[in-house]
């Protein structure tokens, strides 16, 4: 009897370990799936805010359009007019702003490699 209580303590030992283990990867894939939730969570709150801005930032430029727009067209009518009643309207400078930055003296050929002349 005592040779299968022996063995039937082994086996009780061994099953909770087994349990255990269990337990633990149980616990440790929650912990992940948790993790990759609240991960998601919080990706999904990003692309929320970031559209929102998106948004906000194309209806400020449509309202700012539709304004400049407005304004173009009171100054084409004033021209028009003072155009048709022979007059000779004072004409605007026309200034377009390409966004690029003009050459830094030196700086352009640095970046390549080379130097500047």
């Amino acid at each position: 009897m005592n040779q299968t209580t022996g063995k039937r303590s082994r086996f009780l030992h061994l099953g909770g370990w087994v349990a255990e283990l269990i337990l633990v990867f149980v616990g440790v894939y929650a912990a992940f799936w948790l993790n990759s939730y609240q991960q998601q969570q919080q990706d999904a709150q990003r692309r929320d805010r970031i559209l929102a801005w998106i948004e906000k930032t194309l209806r400020d430029g449509i309202e700012s359009g539709k304004i400049s727009r407005a304004k173009q067209e009171r100054a084409a009518a004033e021209f028009r007019r003072a155009l048709d009643a022979g007059d000779m309207p004072p004409l605007q400078p026309f200034v377009f702003h390409h966004g690029l930055q003009p050459k830094r003296l030196g700086h352009d050929s640095a970046i390549r490699g080379r130097p500047a002349s």
